[in-house]
């Protein structure tokens, strides 16, 4: 087993520094720094330790992939899932509440309908009505205009749902905010799945 990438990985996947693995594993940050680059191997215990962590199912190790790339996301980016029939912020980027303060902490795990104006409305009922949710729709590129509060925001989103067998879809949603006077485009591109007829039959 390549130790070097499974524990670069497994860092990755659980959001994890060295040193706080380090100190989950009961060893020291140098070791695992030699071990990530490949100048020692983890010892046996080490590395029984280390597989029982690896052996999380792909639903899982997907979930929490998804997850770790919206919070360390350097733009506005948020994750979105259906909740008792709602469109739900489930999570959002360290930095969207500095680059965007229309939405707050306590707006997580709350219903997004009616939070930031009928521009955002109305392109949620139709990421609804197109199946974003569902597994329908590949990719969308979503031109929007927020407001709340007095404030108002633009921006380009770019949005992916990312499904699991055992889920609904939960969709990724990334926005390169607009300058103030920036022009908003007209743009509401949604992709759909395209599965031809041999595998509609299968």
């Amino acid at each position: 087993m390549d130790w070097s990438r499974k524990i670069r990985e497994l860092r990755f996947l659980e959001n994890l520094k060295q040193d706080a693995l380090a100190q989950q594993l009961g060893v020291s940050q140098a070791s695992v720094s030699q071990w990530e680059r490949s100048v020692a191997q983890p010892p046996a215990h080490i590395k029984a330790k280390l597989r029982r962590r690896l052996l999380v199912s792909p639903g899982e190790r997907l979930n929490a992939a998804v997850r770790t790339s919206v919070v360390e996301s350097p733009n506005l980016c948020g994750l979105l899932t259906m909740r008792d029939g709602e469109v739900v912020v489930e999570l959002l980027s360290h930095d969207s509440y500095r680059l965007f303060p229309l939405l707050t902490p306590a707006d997580l795990g709350k219903p997004l309908r009616g939070k930031l104006g009928r521009d955002i409305d109305r392109l949620l009922d139709r990421l609804v009505g197109e199946g974003a949710f569902n597994g329908r729709v590949q990719y969308a590129k979503l031109a929007l205009t927020a407001h709340r509060n007095g404030l108002s925001a633009a921006g380009i989103a770019t949005v992916t749902p990312v499904c699991s067998q055992a889920e609904a879809c939960v969709l990724r949603c990334e926005v390169r905010l607009l300058a103030p006077g920036e022009p908003v485009p007209k743009l509401e591109q949604i992709t759909h799945f395209s599965w031809d007829e041999a595998d509609a039959d299968a």
